[in-house]
């Protein structure tokens, strides 16, 4: 039952279907001759526009050749236009194959010049640094120079820094900046010695071997405040700044000090020597042999 239900409604939608089909052919059918009339129509009025009379057999046949080429596909000719043409249609394409590399290799480009003119700018900013410290060097041993000129009280000292500072001009000229650093450095040394002013106080005896004799002394300022005092100590080489060290004496000399703390507990006679202002070294009541900074 239900099997005789379908067939029938298919059946209806196929004639539908044929009458529909039916229909659009008739159509086309009737615009194709209402076309053919018009094209007709309009050739026999241009015809007679010309003064001539149009053959009508002529005309069909020329209505069929050009219906029969209107849907008909001709390739363009190659050419400049075709050419443009071809570009405008496939812009989108271009773009992403071809412009986007060049700008990705442009943008590259520009990185890789302007990286280089970074590091062109920041060695030429290093070189003037160094030219201008290299620079500032020079004038501070020549300032340094003239405070030791002005200050030194011995002959000797000024040539000590008169050779100091020639050293730091050849190293300027030799463009040896490590030189002219070193050369300062020991100018400013010099200058700082020199201002130095403390007395030598004995504190008290060690005794080494034997046969080593030390006085140990601290250095005390105007105000009685320890100085620290560049001292090279004999047995390690080294220099080492401190306010209190051992001054190597005779044992004639350290004999005298003992006997002068053994009476009263007291070392009166205490004064070791005197540095004053534009010296190197303490002016000294006893010669030194050597000198000790750990004991």
């Amino acid at each position: 039952m239900n099997g005789s239900a379908d067939l029938e409604k298919t059946l209806r939608m196929m004639d539908v279907a044929d009458e529909l089909r039916r229909r659009r052919l008739a159509i086309e059918e009737h615009l194709e001759a209402s076309d053919r009339d018009t094209l007709r129509a309009g050739l026999i009025d241009r015809y007679r526009e010309m003064g001539h009379d149009a053959d009508p057999r002529l005309l069909e046949e020329a209505i069929d050749t050009v219906r029969s080429q209107q849907h008909r596909f001709c390739p363009p000719r190659p050419g400049a236009g075709l050419t443009l043409a071809t570009l405008y249609v496939r812009r989108a394409e271009l773009a992403r194959r071809v412009l986007t590399p060049l700008l990705a290799l442009s943008l590259a480009g520009a990185l890789v010049a302007g990286a280089a003119i970074g590091v062109r700018s920041w060695r030429a900013d290093r070189e003037a640094n160094q030219q201008q410290q290299t620079a500032a060097l020079a004038d501070r041993a020549a300032s340094l120079l003239a405070e030791v000129r002005a200050v030194a009280l011995e002959p000797a000292t000024v040539a000590m820094a008169e050779a100091l500072s020639a050293d730091a001009q050849r190293a300027l000229a030799a463009g040896d900046d490590d030189r002219i650093e070193h050369a300062t450095r020991q100018l400013a040394e010099l200058v700082e010695r020199l201002q130095q002013e403390y007395t030598l106080v004995i504190t008290r005896g060690r005794e080494r071997d034997g046969v080593r004799h030390y006085l140990i002394v601290q250095a005390r300022g105007p105000d009685q405040q320890p100085v620290r005092v560049q001292i090279r100590d004999e047995e390690t080489g080294d220099l080492d700044m401190v306010s209190e060290w051992g001054e190597r004496v005779d044992k004639r000399i350290y004999d005298q000090v003992a006997a002068d703390y053994a009476d009263n507990q007291v070392i009166d006679d205490h004064v070791m020597g005197q540095k004053r202002r534009g010296l190197l070294e303490p002016e000294a009541r006893f010669s030194s042999i050597g000198r000790i900074t750990q004991w």
